[in-house]
């Protein structure tokens, strides 16, 4: 299903207190004069996916997790800048999490890259490096294999399973089998399910654990908590 209309409106999360707090210390340490962030969340459904994929990065292919309709995008805004929404860091990312409207929080960076195999060769992928929070968060897990350990970040690889049919032959022999992923040496520990492709059109993962030096922006998806939704946090 295609959405091509306009989007939707965007409700937004009340934090707690001490958290609106520490993102407004943020906020303005990043850009003076701003006295009020919101966090404001984009609905994600398993029963319209297409609506999450067009709002967060324009695809429309669906994303298939439990209970998709809490899966939620969240962005920090800059109100008196006509909603402009501001990057967001690792960082900010700790200052988030535990709002009680959320279940969980996690943050995911996107690249393109190339994997090489010496038995199959190379080939060109769109990876998205994932905080451990993600795949719970999605209630996702894989078909082959397991998620690796958040000591094993700098290791480890998880496959599509398109990548794992077209480019390994669904060999089930894969794990444990080193490949190279942008210069750097890795270990395939799992695949993922067939039609998982998070956050969009996805086949390789890595775990993102390096920590508050790491500035560079990421994208937040998070889950409701039990019991909340859109319309109530509005």
């Amino acid at each position: 299903m295609d959405r091509t209309g306009p989007p939707r409106s965007r409700p937004r999360v009340r934090a707690r207190p001490g958290l609106a707090l520490r993102m407004a210390v943020l906020g303005l340490r990043r850009s003076p004069g701003i006295t009020l962030l919101a966090v404001c969340v984009l609905s994600l459904g398993f029963a319209a996916p297409a609506t999450f994929f067009s709002l967060l990065v324009g695809a429309i292919r669906p994303l298939p997790v439990p209970e998709g309709h809490r899966v939620i995008r969240a962005e920090v805004l800059q109100p008196r800048r006509g909603g402009r929404a501001i990057p967001v860091t690792l960082q900010d990312l700790q200052e988030l999490q535990g709002s009680e409207t959320l279940e969980a929080l996690g943050a995911f960076r996107s690249f393109q890259g190339t994997l090489v195999d010496p038995g199959s060769g190379a080939a060109r992928i769109n990876g998205a490096s994932v905080t451990p929070e993600v795949f719970p968060l999605l209630r996702v897990a894989p078909v082959l294999g397991r998620i690796p350990r958040s000591d094993e970040a700098a290791g480890t690889v998880l496959l599509g399973h398109d990548l794992w049919r077209e480019n390994f032959e669904s060999d089930p022999g894969i794990l444990g089998r080193t490949v190279t992923l942008e210069g750097t040496s890795r270990t395939i520990v799992g695949v993922l399910p067939d039609g998982f492709g998070f956050p969009t059109n996805h086949n390789a993962w890595v775990l993102l654990v390096e920590g508050l030096q790491d500035q560079e922006p990421v994208e937040l998806v998070g889950r409701l908590a039990e019991g909340s939704s859109v319309e109530a946090v509005q």
